[in-house]
């Protein structure tokens, strides 16, 4: 190699380390786009595939299971029956959307009387009920219940603030087609509008014996309503105590 030929290399050489050093910070955002929390790659201290990290999603593998705490049906009418699945979210900051669930009706002899599937969202850090309500099973009866939410939930961040609601000590008549009512009052700055609500009837032993839900079209910030639940026939047991739970997620 000539004296020529090594210079001209120690001069490619150092303009290599100068492109290097300098240019390629400045030219890398052009040439490779920002990571972010939707381009399908495990980047920016994310634990999986664009979840945790910095991105809102959550990985599968740091939530808790969810647990289906009872479920009961309860027959209002003929052959038509009310369903409550009654679950709990150990989670304190995930919160999951449209998780697809399924709820089956079966018989003494464990036949499948009726199926329904739906869509929840699962609040943080808190025990829900699900209601589903006008199951037709005909002219069978209803022995069994079953619930299961599916496996695969996205979970997310919780971020934003739920409505902060009171709820007054319900009011129970039973002497004739019973009936529950009870006052909510909307403690937020701004307009809660179509909020549903359920009320679940409970006996001494703390079995539930009932279940309604209803609809409050809106409710003004700093306003109370009165909101009522009725039932055709009387439980079959005493009511000892009522649980309401708005459904502030939704």
């Amino acid at each position: 190699m000539t004296w020529a030929s090594r210079r001209q290399g120690v001069i490619l050489g150092a303009l290599a380390v100068i492109f290097i050093v300098i240019l390629v910070p400045i030219l890398k955002p052009v040439v490779l786009p920002t990571p972010t929390c939707f381009d399908n790659n495990k980047n920016q201290g994310e634990l999986g595939v664009d979840c945790s990290g910095p991105c809102k999603k959550i990985c599968a593998v740091e939530a808790a299971r969810v647990s289906v705490m009872w479920v009961r049906s309860f027959e209002v009418a003929p052959g038509v029956y009310s369903s409550v699945a009654y679950l709990s979210n150990p989670n304190t900051s995930f919160e999951a959307k449209d998780v697809p669930y399924t709820l089956k009706l079966y018989d003494e002899k464990n036949i499948l009387l009726a199926q329904r599937d739906g869509t929840v969202n699962i609040p943080a850090k808190t025990n829900f009920p699900i209601f589903q309500g006008g199951v037709s099973v005909g002219k069978l009866m209803v022995r069994e219940s079953h619930f299961e939410l599916n496996d695969e939930i996205n979970w997310e961040r919780t971020e934003d603030e739920r409505p902060k609601l009171s709820v007054s000590s319900p009011i129970i008549d039973t002497e004739e087609a019973p009936r529950v009512t009870v006052t909510i009052k909307n403690n937020n700055s701004e307009l809660v509008k179509n909020l549903p609500i359920i009320a679940i009837v409970f006996n001494s032993e703390g079995n539930a014996i009932g279940a309604s839900r209803t609809v409050l079209d809106k409710l003004a910030k700093n306003e109370s309503a009165d909101v009522s639940f009725t039932w055709l026939s009387p439980f079959g047991e005493k009511a000892s105590r009522v649980e309401i739970y708005p459904e502030l997620f939704n």
